[in-house]
């Protein structure tokens, strides 16, 4: 099951856009207007919407990541650390030069199309 739909409308609710403005390509902080604290608001109602156990800061953003530079390596420890990131999300990365693709609507959706596969 994809819970695009779902993220979406909790994203919208969250952070006060519309719902309609919103894309899996949308940047949640350049475009949507997401800060730091949004994300520890955001872990905690994939846990309540989802019924899902614990979600982690770190399970969304990479721990550091406004100082992290791209580089292979970086493109490795993600690869290593997020099962859920998708190999042309990976490609686009490396394509872009950026780790931009971390911070997308996209992601948060792989995260919890990933996390619902694996809940049992």
């Amino acid at each position: 099951m994809n819970y695009k739909k779902e993220v979406i409308s909790m994203l919208a609710d969250l952070l006060g856009v519309e719902e309609d403005i919103i894309t899996l390509d949308s940047k949640l902080v350049d475009d949507l207007g997401a800060e730091s604290i949004d994300f520890i608001d955001i872990c905690y109602q994939f846990e309540k919407a989802f019924h899902l156990p614990k979600v982690m800061l770190s399970d969304i953003y990479i721990d550091g990541y406004s100082k992290l530079q791209y580089s292979d390596g970086t493109i490795a420890l993600l690869n290593d650390n997020y099962e859920y990131l998708r190999r042309d999300m990976i490609q686009r990365m490396k394509k872009e030069q950026s780790l931009d693709a971390m911070k997308t609507v996209r992601c948060l959706v792989e995260f919890i199309n990933w996390r619902m596969k694996h809940a049992n």
